[in-house]
């Protein structure tokens, strides 16, 4: 049985895409001679540049790549990017521990006052 991800694109797939488009772009405007194609190409280009320039600073694409075991912190282009998606888990999962922590106490002492884990994504 597949897993739903193998069978759809998912956001952790994102930035292998979008290297792919880009490395392709790249390897076309080596071969290609005719001027409307180029300039085909280099419209795509900067239409991929623009669109896609956060990928890696976008902080839920970047935490997603990082929870994909097949690809963690490979498809990072540097290890700023990397270190800020690590901080950025950290810093969720510190904050979904306190909270679980805080409900744990409320539980105890208010008859299970559930009203901080209904933030806990936020």
């Amino acid at each position: 049985m597949e897993m739903s991800a193998e069978k759809n694109v998912t956001l952790s797939k994102v930035i292998i895409i979008v290297k792919g488009l880009k490395s392709a772009i790249v390897k076309f405007k080596q071969v290609i001679t005719n001027p409307g194609a180029n300039a085909l190409i280099i419209h795509y280009e900067k239409e991929i540049s623009e669109r896609f320039s956060t990928v890696e600073t976008n902080n839920l694409m970047a935490k997603c790549f990082m929870l994909d075991p097949r690809f963690k912190s490979k498809v990072f282009s540097s290890d700023q990017t990397i270190n800020m998606a690590k901080d950025w888990l950290e810093t969720d999962v510190a904050r979904m521990i306190s909270v679980k922590r805080r409900h744990n106490d409320n539980t105890n002492t208010n008859d299970g006052n559930t009203a901080d884990c209904e933030n806990l994504m936020d």
